[in-house]
């Protein structure tokens, strides 16, 4: 089965309740297969600015913002308190409570 046959299949049979929550994170996730991956900076950059963990070449790892209009010198992106950085992954959804249902 394939990534888009799994996904076309959960959406099909979409189940009710709390299973339903579940299944739509699960077609998140596969919607977005690279999304949660390290991506090298020699491989590109990220499309847009914001907020991005980060690793650098000391083997440090942070949470730092992109500045898609500011440079450095050499033409290397800034990234806002981290030099140096040698991939970048995108950042999770902010955790949000969930509200309980009420018969």
């Amino acid at each position: 089965m394939t990534r888009e046959e799994a996904i076309d299949f959960l959406k099909n049979s979409m189940p009710y309740g709390e299973l339903h929550e579940a299944v739509e994170m699960v077609i998140k996730a596969l919607e977005q297969p690279g999304r949660y991956k390290w991506n090298p900076i020699k491989d590109g950059l990220p499309d847009e600015e914001g907020v991005y963990f980060v690793t650098d070449d000391a083997g440090g790892m942070a949470t730092v913002y992109l500045d898609a209009f500011s440079h450095y010198e050499d033409g290397s992106p800034y990234w806002l308190y981290s030099q140096n950085v040698t991939a970048w992954m995108h950042t999770p959804e902010p955790y949000k409570e969930r509200q309980e249902e009420h018969d």
